[in-house]
């Protein structure tokens, strides 16, 4: 924005001078506060109206598994070992109650344990939690093990399912 003063080149007004200076610069306040905080425009016709609930603003609540252990790390066919599983929250609020399923196949794709663990304690945001430990029986056959884990809500809505499922092999001796 210019602003032009024309003021009398033999007598110039002080105060009329200072009176158009302030004005130009409170329009130019003015302006770019409206550029910057634009008032909300209303829904098109027909469309879905904008949702303007806070719970829909960000991730919430968000668990993951975040670690699947085998101790030993690498166990012996004819004794048992141990998986723990590890879960965490990286949602802005504490998470409802969850469920975590696990089962191992063998080298030959076989089911050879299941078991799941229910947890109706919530998780805090950032919280790591031990969210399943399993004693495992001796196993009959050498290879290589896969371990799945699977979490699943409860009683909350998880926007991102797909860190709810994680896969570890592990060799047994």
């Amino acid at each position: 924005m210019i602003l032009f003063l024309n003021a009398p080149a033999t007598k110039p007004n002080r105060n009329r001078k200072l009176w158009a200076g302030s004005t130009a610069f409170i329009i130019l306040l003015l302006s770019v506060w409206f550029v910057l905080n634009p008032s909300p425009s209303a829904s098109p016709p027909g469309q879905i109206a904008r949702e303007t609930s806070w719970s829909r603003a960000a991730m919430m609540a968000e668990l993951m598994i975040s670690a699947i252990e085998v101790v030993p790390a690498v166990p012996a066919k004819d004794r048992p070992f141990t998986v723990n599983v590890f879960s965490q929250n990286i949602g802005i609020i504490p998470s409802g109650s969850y469920t975590l399923h696990l089962v191992i196949k063998g080298p030959d794709g076989r089911e050879v344990f299941r078991t799941l663990s229910e947890h109706n304690t919530a998780l805090e945001p950032g919280q790591i939690g031990a969210g399943l430990s399993a004693a495992v029986d001796p196993v009959a056959y050498s290879g290589t093990y896969s371990v799945t884990v699977d979490l699943q809500p409860e009683d909350f809505e998880d926007d991102n399912l797909s860190n709810n499922r994680s896969t570890r092999s592990f060799q047994i001796e």
